[in-house]
């Protein structure tokens, strides 16, 4: 709930609240549980989002056809969408979320709060307003009213756009800021009336980090910030919303588990499509049908698949879609497993403990190889980084194969 008068503190006064909230972070934080993965509630923490520039009625159409199929919460667009999106989502229970002076959120308050009405007059019932990080940064004499400044844009919008009608969220773009500015940010937005503060827009450094979720997990159920909007109690009223770089269900679950509430993400449908295929396989025991730890102990199937696939770089199971019209004949030996993926992970599992095994002989890390357990393995050779796309993409033309993205490094 929004505070009914803005907040007259000078920047000084902020800055004295914001230290003693930032001085109050504890040492260790708590875990929070996170649903299911193949549940309905593990995709309601989904804003399935396409903000490119270049975004095409065919793929915001797409986009909402997979927002209703999988269940997502909201897709999550642009202002120029907003009227598409209301009408391919009408009598659906997927909402819509618009971002608000996007990406830099530099605009004049006033042109905040007409973009957020023209949003709201389209059909959001989501508004993620870009605050502009640079004036978190500490504040030099041209800048001694940064913080009244921030409060003050964002209590604007909140007002023109109150709850519980509109759910208001906060972009910090904490890739940019310090842990004290990420306090800061998420101090002012909180008592300004947001009901979510997020991480990043996805346009300008790393993303989300777990360690940001917790902090702000830690300032949003801080009752001195609650007190300033006037919210009585501790946590559960404001909410953390994790987004840039989540791309796979492990990275959903450890945001969640560091106190995210929301999940802004465009690998939406490869997340809950990973989700899926951890069901189908059982879980945790498992991995392409057979007993995990499995490896393939024939080194002609090694030789021959490093001679096909030379420098492969990852293979992630929600990211990879399998067609081996022509692929048996060279390796007779996935004819016993259901898909070429899981042949190839399991490939990619013994040249793991193949090269763990050179490595240690030489005494020297040859290339660099990781279990994630999560379905991925990452074979890295650390001299041919640049070329790993390029020949997997030669690879995918030559033999058929159908690779929905590549996760390069």
């Amino acid at each position: 709930m929004a505070t009914s008068e803005p907040l007259r503190h000078s920047h000084e006064e902020w800055a004295v609240i914001v230290d003693d909230i930032y001085k109050s972070l504890p040492s260790e934080y708590s875990t929070y549980p996170c649903p299911a993965p193949q549940s309905a509630e593990f995709a309601k923490l989904i804003d399935h989002t396409l903000l490119k520039l270049d975004a095409t009625p065919a793929q915001i159409d797409k986009l909402c056809e997979e927002a209703k199929e999988y269940g997502f919460k909201t897709v999550c667009v642009r202002l120029d969408h907003v009227p598409r999106c209301t009408t391919n989502l009408k009598d659906t229970d997927v909402d819509i979320a618009c971002v608000v002076d996007f990406h830099q959120g530099t605009s004049p308050t006033a042109a905040k709060v007409q973009e957020s009405l023209s949003a709201v007059s389209a059909g959001a019932k989501e508004l993620d307003l870009v605050l502009p990080h640079p004036m978190l940064h500490t504040p030099d004499q041209s800048m001694l009213h940064a913080y009244p400044s921030i409060y003050s844009s964002i209590h604007a919008v909140r007002t023109a756009c109150p709850a519980p009608r509109t759910t208001l969220k906060v972009i910090l773009e904490t890739s940019q800021l310090t842990p004290h500015e990420i306090v800061a940010g998420s101090v002012l937005a909180i008592a300004a009336g947001a009901d979510f503060v997020k991480t990043s827009t996805g346009f300008l450094g790393r993303g989300a980090s777990v360690e940001d979720v917790r902090v702000m997990r830690a300032v949003a159920g801080n009752g001195t910030v609650l007190g300033l909007r006037g919210d009585a109690g501790e946590g559960g009223v404001v909410q953390v919303k994790a987004s840039g770089g989540i791309r796979t269900m492990e990275d959903v679950v450890k945001m969640v588990e560091a106190g995210a509430g929301r999940i802004g993400a465009s690998a939406g449908v490869a997340i809950m499509e990973e989700a899926k295929g951890k069901k189908e396989g059982g879980g945790g025991g498992t991995m392409g049908g057979l007993p995990e730890g499995h490896h393939i102990s024939s080194h002609s199937t090694l030789r021959n698949f490093d001679h096909n696939f030379p420098l492969l770089g990852s293979l992630t199971a929600s990211q990879t879609t399998v067609t081996m019209p022509d692929l048996s004949p060279k390796f007779p030996e996935a004819k016993q497993y259901s898909s070429y993926k899981s042949f190839a992970m399991d490939v990619l599992a013994s040249q793991m403990a193949r090269n763990a095994k050179k490595a240690a002989a030489k005494g020297k890390m040859g290339v660099s190889v990781r279990d994630c357990r999560d379905g991925t393995f990452e074979l890295i050779p650390p001299r041919h980084r640049k070329k790993t796309q390029a020949v997997w993409e030669e690879i995918k033309a030559k033999e058929g194969i159908a690779v929905r993205d590549f996760a390069s490094f």
